[in-house]
């Protein structure tokens, strides 16, 4: 009975209930479960000392087993100190157990024991510590949350990122560093970064294609493209480099087309079934050097090349009884020279022939003071003027004043303009700084009468001019004009009327082949026009006119001969 008592005492691990008040070390108590930490109740005072030696060492107790105390059966009810007070601190959970002091404390869920305290578990989360609130992690300094992570704070540097190993920054991955700056990354070739180094522009001469690469800039033509090497422009296929620009390809008979994708067959060429421009004269030879004239892609004529009259034969020109020679009959034969021309006086030659007699067709030295041989026109009528300075003695004034004409035209000689003659004359303008408005003038006249603005013009004359410029009697321009109707090679020459004395010529020919005329001041040639156009009419009058304010322009003789 008394073993089985033991046993059934053991089986009761309790401690005394009344009264429940725990003491510290050092105050009064009358069991052990009243002392805190662990203290035994010895003498009523609560000591370190947890061991009982015998079992008067236990009050109210069964005695001593183990050095700990059993409670006499009956005197005490179970203990359970979680159940009764706060005995664990914040953050841990509080368990019963069997033995002294019948209780343990452990740290919550995401809580670790850190010492005497738990803390939040930030074991898992790297470069991190518990929050001051005990509530969470905070990241150690220099870093930063992000995705969950505790990374490397890089945010004063808007270019870079967190490294692998979590330590420290690198360049963001578009960038690269250079000289320690993060420099967007242009990789491909002929890229360099832009003013904001964020993105890639083309090097100067290059620009971006549909592609992002950066070709050789060839805009500036549209039909060149960028080279293999990328580093210059080649023109496209069917064109070539002319002038610094391509330029389409096309042969020697034709011309690229105004839109530069094409060619334009050139005149007398004309474009075949195979597109090619050819002419219908290839290889073809005309009789006597003829000049084949191509009219359409298969068809063409033959030009004879004889002048003045000449026929064409198989290999040459039949030049007999055109008054020509040469290959193509355009050499004159001069048959006063050859003495062929059986005149008995004088032999005058003339173009593809010959006249017998004078040469002089007409002659006035104004020595009629009637001036018979004109028809006069005009107020003041022009009129016969004597004198040393002239060569027989006479001369002849246009008279008129500033606000007329005056004029001669002769009254039965006209000019034959299917002829060559030459007109020359002895004239005078003795226009001083006086005399604002003096104009003498000789040539090939009009067949007009009388005074008119209206009147047709001289067809070619030499004038010799001197009018004020700037107010009457103020600035004067002494002029002498060579003027040919129709054409743009008129001579005018300032200060080239001297008042002097000259010998003036106008040579006209006529030829087969069109007209012209050349003049000259005492023999020196001053103008020279080909291809003058044809006059109004067949036959011309010779002329003199002009204005003579006081009657100092003077013509001392004029005559007309034949070339």
């Amino acid at each position: 009975m008394k073993k089985l008592y033991f046993l059934l005492i053991f089986s009761f691990f309790y401690a005394c209930s009344n009264p429940i008040v725990m003491h510290k070390e050092g105050e009064n108590c009358n069991y052990d479960t009243e002392c805190t930490d662990g203290l035994s109740c010895i003498n009523k005072i609560c000591t370190n000392s947890q061991e009982c030696l015998n079992h008067t060492d236990c009050k109210n107790k069964e005695g001593c087993t183990d050095n700990s105390c059993l409670c006499k059966l009956g005197s005490c009810t179970p203990y359970f100190p979680c159940d009764t007070t706060d005995i664990c601190a914040e953050k841990e959970i509080c368990s019963n157990t069997e033995n002294y002091p019948f209780y343990e404390c452990t740290c919550d869920d995401n809580y670790i024991k850190n010492i005497d305290t738990c803390e939040f578990d930030c074991s898992n989360l790297e470069h991190s510590h518990t929050n001051s609130s005990n509530s969470g992690c905070s990241c150690d300094e220099g870093y930063l949350p992000k995705d969950g992570k505790c990374s490397f704070n890089c945010t004063e540097f808007p270019l870079k990122e967190t490294n692998s190993a979590n330590n420290g920054c690198i360049c963001k991955t578009e960038y690269e560093e250079i000289a320690g700056e993060c420099i967007f990354r242009c990789d491909k070739e002929h890229s360099v970064v832009n003013g904001v180094n964020n993105g890639c522009n083309c090097e100067f001469a290059y620009w971006k294609d549909e592609n992002d690469d950066c070709k050789y800039n060839c805009s500036d033509d549209i039909n060149s493209i960028v080279n293999e090497s990328n580093d210059g422009c080649i023109c496209k296929e069917g064109y070539k480099l002319k002038n610094g620009l391509c330029t389409y390809i096309c042969d020697e008979y034709s011309t690229v087309n105004d839109t530069n994708d094409g060619c334009t067959c050139n005149e007398n060429y004309f474009l075949n079934q195979d597109n090619k421009c050819v002419s219908p004269c290839t290889n073809i030879i005309c009789p006597n050097s003829g000049t084949c004239e191509p009219i359409s892609l298969e068809d063409y004529s033959c030009t004879c090349p004889c002048q003045n009259g000449g026929v064409c034969l198989e290999s040459s020109c039949d030049c007999s009884n055109t008054g020509f020679e040469g290959e193509n009959c355009e050499t004159d034969i001069n048959e006063c020279e050859l003495n062929i021309d059986n005149c008995e006086d004088n032999c005058i030659n003339t173009e593809g022939s010959f006249r017998c007699g004078s040469n002089i067709l007409f002659m006035d030295n104004f020595n009629d003071s009637s001036l018979s041989g004109w028809t006069k026109w005009g107020r003041p009528l022009p009129h016969q003027t004597t004198g040393t300075e002239f060569e027989d003695g006479y001369g002849v004034s246009t008279g008129g004043d500033a606000n007329y004409h005056s004029g001669l035209y002769t009254n039965d000689f006209l000019l034959d303009m299917n002829t060559s003659f030459v007109i020359t004359a002895r004239v005078k303008e003795r226009a001083t700084s006086t005399i604002p408005w003096d104009i003498i003038q000789f040539g090939i006249g009009a067949r007009t009468s009388g005074y008119s603005d209206t009147n047709a013009g001289d067809y070619a004359y030499i004038q010799l001019r001197h009018e004020i410029t700037s107010g009457q009697y103020e600035t004067h321009d002494r002029t002498l004009v060579f003027a040919v109707s129709g054409s743009e090679n008129n001579l005018s020459l300032l200060e080239g009327n001297d008042m002097q004395w000259h010998i003036y010529k106008i040579e006209y020919r006529k030829t087969v082949s069109g007209r012209n005329i050349k003049m000259y001041q005492d023999d020196i040639l001053k103008i020279d026009v080909s291809d003058v156009n044809d006059p109004p009419e067949i036959n011309l009058p010779l002329s003199i006119h002009g204005r003579d304010y006081y009657h100092g322009n003077f013509i001392d003789w004029i005559k007309v001969e034949s070339l």
